[in-house]
């Protein structure tokens, strides 16, 4: 389902909508883009498939009960759709060759009772003064370093104008993390950090080196705040406990994921329950 849709895509929701109910007809979309792209787009020769199912997104961000309320319809909903495109790709002898992704578009933060405060991962980690022990290790607290987003700028005494975490939210749930290159006081925005340096980044000269990567994963969930795992998950709602408190029931952190590029052809993906993989593009 395009920007600019199809007319025929108008007569597949007409049909599923009830009559005299086209006020609620954003509750049939799922059914319309699968029956659509059953009996149209499944006929065409293309190499990559796109079918939106936006109906958990929709009530997801209108109630706040997440998996536990009206999302849960909507899921097994979708998986029954699912399972109409899954045997028409058989019926169409195409099944073997073809691969299935099922991905969100973003996370929702959910919650049992009311919707969950978002962790401000800008100030709450990056800007929030670090605690230092006499050794140079951090033990708790956040960098302490100057962030700025767009239109937002929140400095940290004794920074130059080129030291800072540039935070990009490029939508709910995901965000991209700039900063200069090997050290914070570098000055240095030529290119991208490495893997490398991001397990070994410098933040200060009297300071051990950080491994953002796990001090990422390693955030716990602020006082007053409840992560849960979202229905529509991606970063935030994870499925894992800070601490190794899962069997406890402890409070979830608020990422679940953290990518960093290799090079070119290569991506690192590291999860705080499942560790660390590399996914190359061959």
């Amino acid at each position: 389902m395009s920007e600019l849709t199809p007319a025929l895509w108008t007569r597949y929701l007409a049909d599923e909508a009830p009559p005299f109910g086209t006020h609620q007809s954003k509750r049939y979309v799922d059914e319309a883009n699968t029956a659509y792209a059953v009996d149209n787009l499944f006929n065409e020769d293309h190499a990559v498939t796109v079918v939106w199912l936006p109906e958990t997104d929709s009530v997801s961000h209108s109630e706040y009960r997440g998996q536990f309320g009206v999302a849960r319809r909507t899921i097994v909903e979708a998986d029954g759709l699912i399972g109409e495109m899954v045997g028409e790709l058989k019926r169409r002898g195409r099944f073997e060759n073809t691969y299935l992704l099922l991905v969100s578009d973003h996370g929702h933060q959910g919650g049992r009772f009311a919707h969950l405060e978002r962790y401000d991962l800008v100030n709450e980690f990056f800007h929030q003064p670090a605690r230092i022990n006499n050794d140079g290790y951090r033990t708790g607290g956040g960098l302490g370093l100057s962030v700025r987003q767009h239109r937002y700028s929140n400095p940290t005494h004794g920074d130059g104008v080129r030291d800072f975490a540039f935070v990009d939210a490029v939508g709910t749930g995901a965000t991209s993390v700039y900063l200069p290159r090997k050290h914070f006081g570098s000055g240095d925005w030529s290119a991208p950090n490495s893997t490398a340096d991001l397990l070994q980044y410098r933040i200060r000269e009297r300071r051990r080196p950080v491994n953002l990567i796990d001090e990422l994963l390693q955030i716990g969930a602020s006082a007053g705040q409840h992560f849960e795992t979202s229905s529509d998950s991606q970063v935030v709602a994870a499925d894992w406990r800070v601490g190794g408190a899962a069997e406890a029931g402890g409070v979830p952190g608020p990422i679940d994921l953290v990518l960093s590029r290799i090079d070119e052809s290569s991506i690192l993906i590291a999860n705080r329950q499942r560790g660390l993989a590399i996914v190359d593009r061959v």
